[in-house]
């Protein structure tokens, strides 16, 4: 069974703690995520913030195809 959790990051904070509660769970064989902290300077600019985009089908879509590899 694939599980997969997807929030909208335009209205929702992502919280680590929800990931981390999300997948500890002995029934998934691995978890991966990415987290990171923006840093300070960029090109010896202040960085105030970060903005990403997500196309949520295209990773259900993506992670369908992961899950029926295996």
């Amino acid at each position: 069974m694939l599980h997969t959790k997807i929030i909208d990051t335009q209205k929702e904070q992502i919280k680590i703690s929800d990931a981390e509660q999300f997948i500890a769970s002995s029934k998934f064989g691995a978890n991966i995520y990415f987290t990171g902290t923006v840093r300070n300077l960029n090109d010896n600019k202040e960085v105030t913030g970060i903005t990403y985009d997500s196309h949520d089908e295209m990773v259900i879509k993506s992670f369908e195809e992961i899950y029926n590899e295996t």
